[in-house]
């Protein structure tokens, strides 16, 4: 069996040449003779196979912040008092028209800071009067003044004198806390408010851009005429 290397076509001929005899001692007229040549073509193709793959699952996790415990009371003291580092004092249930007493808001989160908004006092028996409006600012300044708020905005102040409804025992508070985010400023134009008369803030304020408003939450005190 001879073999020769093609170039082109790239590959190997392998050559044998088949003598087919009918007489077991001589060649005859009958006889053939058969060259066999078989090529082995070196080819080259390209071959493809499809998969198709997913994106890789994604979990999703959420993580819900509680709305921060506030409390809203009345006591007998003034901002002067807390101005000159005297304590507020205890909550007071009982006062006589005219008192003077403090309302203070206080909510414990350190993540949020607090506007007070849409307070009004009623008698319990269906009559209301509107004492802070919507932005935070007093309606009448004659029943309650402009809010105070501390520096880090998780406390809020306003003095009033006693009044009451006439031939009523007892007058309720009522109001909305509506949180906003400290960091990087959120607070900023939400707390304190921007009212004709607002007072400084007790301890200086907080700096930043308005962001983003979270949930109010609605708060009340009560004070009843001395029995």
């Amino acid at each position: 069996m001879r073999s020769l290397r093609s170039v082109d076509p790239r590959g190997m001929y392998y050559g044998i040449t088949i003598v087919v005899s009918f007489h077991p001692l001589f060649i005859t007229k009958v006889d053939q003779a058969f060259h066999v040549k078989c090529f082995f073509e070196e080819a080259s193709r390209g071959l493809t196979a499809e998969l198709g793959v997913s994106m890789i699952p994604t979990t999703e996790l959420e993580a819900r912040h509680g709305i921060p415990g506030c409390t809203y009371s009345i006591h007998r003291s003034s901002i002067e008092d807390l101005d000159e580092g005297k304590a507020a004092g205890p909550p007071i249930q009982f006062a006589r028209v005219g008192d003077r007493v403090l309302h203070q808001w206080h909510c414990n989160d350190k993540m949020f800071g607090i506007l007070i908004n849409n307070c009004y006092v009623t008698d319990g028996f269906g009559k209301k009067a509107d004492v802070i409006n919507e932005k935070g600012c007093p309606v009448d300044p004659i029943l309650i003044t402009g809010i105070r708020y501390s520096a880090d905005l998780q406390r809020a102040y306003a003095e009033s004198s006693v009044f009451k409804f006439a031939d009523k025992p007892g007058v309720w508070f009522f109001c909305q806390i509506q949180m906003c985010m400290k960091k990087a400023g959120m607070c900023h134009g939400i707390s304190p408010p921007s009212c004709a008369t607002t007072a400084p803030p007790i301890e200086g304020g907080e700096g930043g851009r308005r962001e983003k408003f979270l949930p109010r939450k609605n708060i009340r005190s009560m004070v009843k005429r001395p029995p």
